[in-house]
């Protein structure tokens, strides 16, 4: 709802500013959450209706966490690991727009990360990609029914989005084109060209 912003900065703690959106200010005194258990917080996420936030603890093990809100942003209740194995290194979670599943990135030491999706309450976890590309920043979209992610492959890095329903993947647009180097046309080229 705008009325309060949460930093992460790989300590074992969150802090709450309480803020007022429609002027753009802090409105209060900073608020220390700890986070009993994990080493340090990062990739932190809220859910749209400020309710939750989804985090990864930062250590080698590194699992996604969730932490209840009130609506007046103060923890509610501790901390929960919605992962636990230590094979797998998670990061970067994502809530969804309707706030029930969770989007994150996932690797085993020698492989490179995939996408994972899992229930908002750590359960139902599934893999969504599995090729051998470097796949990571996931962002859900407006709607929910896809997610878009960084797609690293050889000498070729593209934004894909993958269909949660289907898990069809298609590309968006390759970063390249988006550089400023490409984006200038060759003098040879005409403006209908470009």
């Amino acid at each position: 709802d705008g009325s309060s912003i949460y930093i992460a900065g790989g300590d074992a703690l969150i802090t709450r500013l309480p803020f007022d959106a429609a002027s753009g200010t802090v409105t209060g005194s900073a608020e220390v959450m700890p986070v009993p258990g994990v080493p340090g917080v990062r990739g932190l996420s809220i859910s749209r209706d400020g309710a939750r936030l989804a985090f990864a603890g930062l250590g080698l093990s590194s699992q996604i966490w969730a932490q209840r809100v009130r609506a007046d942003g103060s923890p509610a209740g501790e901390p929960r690991a919605l992962t636990s194995g230590t094979s797998r290194r998670n990061s970067v979670p994502v809530i969804s727009p309707d706030g029930t599943k969770v989007a994150y990135m996932s690797s085993r030491q020698g492989e490179r990360p995939n996408l994972w999706m899992m229930d908002i309450d750590g359960r139902h976890p599934l893999q969504l990609t599995s090729d051998h590309e470097f796949e990571s920043q996931p962002e859900w979209s407006s709607d929910g029914s896809r997610i878009l992610y960084l797609a690293r492959g050889g000498d070729e890095e593209r934004v894909v989005s993958l269909d949660v329903a289907t898990r069809t993947i298609h590309p968006v647009v390759p970063l390249a084109s988006l550089r400023p180097s490409s984006a200038v046309p060759s003098p040879a080229a005409t403006l209908a060209e470009v």
